[in-house]
């Protein structure tokens, strides 16, 4: 995840499409507006090479520059 062939980056999305009610209702979008609330800074991420994932969708695969409504600063 993260990286296409020939380098080009991809979504991270969740290939089974199961969180897509939920990353729906809570409003994830790949690219965060506010830089101050990336995935790459909540504590529900979890790191991983190019994409992370997130506790709360399942530990599907997120962007680390993205962001939901469910967003709670790394402490």
């Amino acid at each position: 995840c993260g990286k296409g062939g020939g380098g080009a980056p991809t979504a991270c999305t969740d290939p089974t499409g199961g969180s897509k009610p939920q990353r729906d209702a809570l409003k994830y979008v790949d690219n965060a507006a506010d830089q101050a609330k990336r995935c790459d800074a909540c504590a529900q991420y979890v790191a991983g090479e190019g994409c992370g994932t997130c506790k709360i969708f399942n530990n599907t695969a997120v962007a680390p520059a993205g962001t939901c409504d469910s967003f709670a600063k790394k402490v």
